[in-house]
């Protein structure tokens, strides 16, 4: 079965986030699969319900942690973009990432997963886009699609995770209205405090 363009979106915003594709037990085909914790459960419920019919049971409770996850069924739509997305088992940004990363769908499923909101009532308001799992340049190539694909200015930073440093997308002044006019239309209420306008209502 074939993914409708809405299913790639989502899937595609996904795996730049939280979600993987990886390849089932002495299989050749590889299934899309994304857990969350039990505070994010509409957020599985909502993706679950985009990709139910390529799914072959429903979604599931770990009972160590309570986080929520379900899979796919394998299949080459998702070999596709497993061999796209990942080199020797490690995620990365494929090298046509702008002629993948063209939904604003993709973009808010994305933000939604890795992303972050920065603010600072009447001083500061930005976002980030952690990027830890990708190199410098997986990072570049992100930074150079949001410009071409969406028209969102941004720029590299670098943060401290575990002693390490890792690149993350900021967007600042230049690309922040523009992102969240593109991605505010498909965020679900669990995440809608990651946005000034629902978390900071007084200050817009």
């Amino acid at each position: 079965m074939e993914l409708t363009q809405k299913q790639q979106a989502i899937i595609i915003g996904s795996v730049l986030g939280d979600g993987g594709i990886y390849f089932a037990n002495n299989s050749p085909r590889a299934y899309y699969t994304v857990k969350q914790s039990l505070r994010y459960s509409e957020y599985v419920e909502w993706l679950f319900g985009q990709l139910k019919n390529l799914c072959p049971s429903e979604i599931k409770q770990r009972r160590d942690n309570g986080q929520k996850y379900f899979y796919t069924s394998p299949s080459e739509n998702f070999t596709r973009l497993q061999k796209l997305f990942y080199q020797n088992r490690i995620k990365k940004v494929p090298e046509n990432i702008e002629e993948i990363l063209i939904s604003p769908l993709s973009l808010a499923v994305w933000f939604m997963d890795d992303g972050t909101l920065d603010y600072r009532p009447k001083d500061h308001c930005a976002f980030h886009l952690c990027t830890n799992c990708f190199t410098k340049d997986d990072t570049q190539r992100l930074i150079e699609t949001l410009k071409r694909n969406f028209g969102v200015e941004s720029s590299m930073h670098y943060t401290l995770c575990r002693g390490k440093r890792h690149a993350r997308i900021y967007i600042g002044s230049k690309g922040r209205e523009k992102f969240i006019k593109l991605v505010t239309p498909f965020i679900l209420d669990c995440f809608k405090y990651k946005l000034p306008q629902f978390r900071y209502p007084s200050e817009t």
